[in-house]
């Protein structure tokens, strides 16, 4: 009779056990998913990170163009004064 109650605990302790095993394998399924899924946003960054870059030589260019044209205002203005 023990032996029978020994035999009734074991199968129900490897059922948990395989229900265990089973959810432990979905969920490396998901990380594995998960993994793919940042893989593709680390190129979509990279592609930000050249586009950012892009504008950001654009804004150097901008700033150079600027002072440009300040000095030229100031050439202007300084040349209004001397001719009063």
């Amino acid at each position: 009779m023990a032996a029978a109650q020994v035999l009734k605990v074991a199968n129900i302790i490897d059922d948990r056990v395989q229900g265990i095993e089973d959810k432990m394998i979905s969920v490396d399924i998901r990380v594995a998913g998960v993994d793919d899924g940042v893989a593709g946003i680390d190129d979509r960054i990279k592609d930000v990170h050249f586009q950012v870059k892009g504008v950001d030589d654009g804004v150097k260019g901008v700033d150079d163009k600027i002072a440009a044209v300040i000095d030229g205002a100031q050439h202007v203005f300084y040349q209004s004064l001397k001719n009063r």
